[in-house]
């Protein structure tokens, strides 16, 4: 790689990192476990532009249905709300209604029955709840062990640095030494776990074995992980959202980008999208009323842009840098932000 980007950006590296050291594993471990009593009020998404209106699952009006969201926002599900043709479609599938159907008790979800109301029953079972694993298999899963951590120390030389991003991100490891990114969301649910393996020198994912890999697929059927589990994923780090709710976000597309984001530009809680189609309105919605800054891939820049368009529930820029800078060989590279990141450490390790 050329990297030619790093010539034209000025970054800070003199952050200071012990912003992370509020926030202890035991404090990240409570509020997961805690968070399974949280009750949450529920109330239809108020008007804030075309993004705040969705097609309707019954009568397939692309800007008629109002979906119900809890106090930060966030949906409960893309089929729970509201058909504004009242006479001529009449689709209202409530928050009660919902969780009814998905036999879902408060004892067992994090959501709080809200007052009945009768829905067309013909309909209501289109939506299913999302499913989530246990707080524990993210407990006993906390290592460091792993080649993804081993590239990180040989790339950021700083120990202190690289144990409070394995604290921030819950960064888990397997008896194989491979890296479990668990998707946490906003509530501090357990959505899944990636796992995959890196090459620890160049810190390149490892292709040559079985690939990506996801917990709620090898451990289903598993104490902590349901039979009948119904995924529903959500961006890598989305938890830190409500440890620091007054942060600006950074979006990436891959989780390595995004922790190594986080070592230098701590001021900012870097997310991934796990993919460059992983950037639907639902997901991204976790980020309303928020200051954002997209970093797509160097193949990613148009999609992202034209995606960005339609979040009008935050401030968003997306950034042109890798667009604009990269060369002929970083785009067959497809490179992203992390190997301007990387270039950055090297010299530093260099002046050193």
């Amino acid at each position: 790689m050329s990297c030619p980007i790093s010539s034209h950006w000025t970054f800070r590296t003199d952050l200071d990192v012990w912003t992370l050291s509020d926030t202890s594993i035991e404090a990240l471990i409570s509020l997961i476990i805690n968070m399974k009593n949280k009750e949450y009020k529920f109330h239809l998404e108020k008007y804030h532009g075309p993004g705040s209106r969705h097609k309707c699952p019954k009568c397939g009006d692309r800007s008629s249905f109002v979906l119900y969201v809890d106090d930060n926002g966030i949906p409960i599900d893309n089929n729970v709300g509201r058909c504004n043709h009242e006479s001529s479609c009449g689709y209202h599938y409530a928050p009660s209604q919902y969780f009814k159907d998905n036999c879902m008790e408060p004892k067992d979800s994090p959501f709080r029955h809200l007052k009945d109301v009768q829905v067309n029953k013909t309909i209501v079972n289109a939506a299913l709840a999302p499913s989530f694993i246990d707080a524990s298999l993210v407990i006993n899963s906390l290592s460091q062990n792993s080649t993804f951590v081993d590239f990180l120390k040989r790339l950021i030389k700083d120990d202190d640095l690289v144990n409070h991003l394995c604290m921030a991100y819950q960064l888990g490891a397997t008896s194989m030494r491979e890296v479990i990114f668990w998707e946490i969301d906003y509530n501090l649910r357990i959505r899944t776990g990636k796992i995959m393996n890196y090459d620890m020198i160049t810190g390149k994912r490892d292709k040559t074995g079985k690939g990506i890999n996801w917990i709620h697929a090898k451990w289903k059927g598993r104490i902590g992980v349901p039979k009948d589990f119904n995924l529903k994923q959500c961006l890598f780090g989305e938890h830190l959202l409500n440890l620091f709710p007054l942060n600006p976000v950074a979006v990436v597309e891959s989780e390595k980008t995004a922790i190594i984001g986080f070592s230098l530009f701590p001021e900012y809680i870097w997310v991934a999208t796990g993919g460059k189609s992983n950037t639907d309105i639902i997901k991204m919605k976790v980020l309303k009323d928020r200051k954002v800054i997209l970093f797509p891939d160097v193949d990613g820049y148009k999609k992202w842009l034209e995606n960005a368009k339609t979040y009008d529930f935050c401030t968003v820029t997306v950034s042109d840098a890798l667009e604009k800078y990269a060369d002929e060989e970083d785009k067959r590279d497809k490179i992203d932000i992390a190997d301007v990141f990387i270039e950055i450490y090297k010299e530093k390790n260099k002046a050193k």
